[in-house]
């Protein structure tokens, strides 16, 4: 995370200098060097902060080392980083204990003073908790990708989190745990909402409970604006899979993406990973009718004909329950996306194929080499081929895990 040492530390420093206040100030500095050397965050401060520091005699010799580097190589990129996380954290100097959340523009800005600092064993990474670890997974690798298209690999950017997996329906319990250990923790969430006006599920209401217990901690819980993870990945990137879910699904989901409000809101709160059965489907659509209106080319086709008049049954027969109206992508397709898709697997993927096209070269494998050629173009540019039904979704996530997990790359000193 981005923390920003507040130009206040110098008159505090000369004010407790002669007290017992002074070693816990010295221990704090010397902290947050530590915590930068080991790029678990990213330091930032005025070069009058930096310069002060740098030459402050009862630092050990490697923290003033450290607050050199940042004074010589590191001073400019000030205002440029200030601006770039949605989230900080700004160490304000005070005797007081002082906690303070503040909203500057669309940037959240976390004041915390030497009193609330005390409280920390030490400066250690952010924690990630999720409902399972494959979620957090999924978020990082997006963002890698937001950093790499949107950031640039030039600026030293990277994320890296305690990953925790928070249990599922458990996720509290989680969250809780390291909120008493006074961790900088994100908590990502699932909506389950069925439809934007939907309450959302009781995980998340769970977890805002206990968040609304623990007012001065560090901490953020994100809550998606669609129903689950899968629902972020539009039809037309989990096209550019080579394997590992239903395409004649996708291409009918694929239809969805441009069209009108109703098929917007099913993208969005549909049942895209399980699919609907026909129990849920009439249960459903009496109450949400809107997410309803562009069935009709996703029906299976023997739904279709065991029950012509599926719009006019009122129940179903207990037989036919659990037969699918639609199909779902599958509890892996989000994971298939993930490492096929962001992690570039299908380029592994396409240099066997063209191994096998060069002994045994037919009109088949020609075709997949350029449909994945063509997909690996596509991967290359992920947020530039999102649809818009999607987009602000996914900078609003990226950015949010940017924020929380933030460090710089190839810092070594000492």
């Amino acid at each position: 995370m981005l923390i920003e040492i507040d130009k206040s530390i110098i008159e505090y420093i000369n004010s407790v200098k002669d007290t017992k206040d002074y070693k816990n100030l010295i221990d704090v500095i010397q902290e947050l060097a530590i915590a930068y050397k080991r790029n678990n965050h990213i330091i930032i401060a005025s070069s009058k902060v930096l310069e002060y520091l740098k030459d402050l005699n009862d630092l050990n010799e490697d923290s003033r080392q450290i607050y050199n580097y940042l004074y010589n190589d590191a001073f400019e990129e000030y205002k440029e980083l200030k601006k770039m996380f949605i989230f900080y954290i700004k160490l304000v100097f005070d005797k007081q204990y002082i906690f303070k959340e503040e909203k500057e523009g669309n940037q959240t800005i976390f004041n915390i003073s030497i009193g609330f600092i005390k409280t920390f064993k030490e400066f250690r990474e952010s924690v990630l908790i999720t409902e399972d670890l494959d979620d957090g997974k999924l978020y990082i690798s997006m963002t890698k990708e937001y950093i790499k298209e949107y950031i640039g690999k030039d600026k030293g950017i990277s994320i890296e989190f305690d990953d925790i997996s928070g249990g599922g329906a458990n996720t509290h319990k989680s969250y809780k745990n390291f909120l008493e250990k006074n961790r900088l923790t994100l908590c990502v969430l699932d909506s389950d909402k069925t439809c934007k006006k939907d309450e959302k599920g009781s995980t998340a209401k769970k977890v805002e409970k206990v968040r609304d217990e623990y007012e001065d901690k560090v901490t953020y819980v994100c809550i998606l604006d669609v129903r689950e993870k899968e629902n972020l990945i539009p039809p037309s990137f989990y096209k550019l899979c080579s394997n590992g879910i239903n395409s004649e699904l996708i291409d009918k989901l694929i239809k969805l993406e441009d069209t009108c409000y109703g098929s917007i809101n099913f993208l969005r709160y549909g049942d895209i990973k399980d699919g609907i059965t026909l129990k849920k489907y009439i249960e459903t659509k009496s109450r949400k009718k809107c997410i309803f209106k562009c069935y009709s080319d996703l029906i299976c086709d023997n739904i279709k004909r065991d029950f012509p008049n599926i719009d006019e049954l009122e129940e179903c027969e207990k037989n036919y329950e659990t037969k699918e109206v639609v199909l779902g992508v599958g509890g892996n397709a989000s994971q298939y996306f993930k490492k096929q898709v962001l992690d570039k697997e299908i380029v592994q993927v396409l240099n066997q194929k063209k191994r096998v096209y060069e002994i045994n070269a037919n009109e088949g494998l020609e075709k997949d080499i350029k449909d994945l050629e063509r997909n690996i173009n596509i991967s290359e540019n992920l947020f530039k081929h999102l649809p818009n039904y999607i987009k602000d979704d996914w900078i609003e996530i990226c950015n949010t895990i940017l924020a929380w997990g933030c460090k710089k790359k190839g810092i070594a000193i000492g």
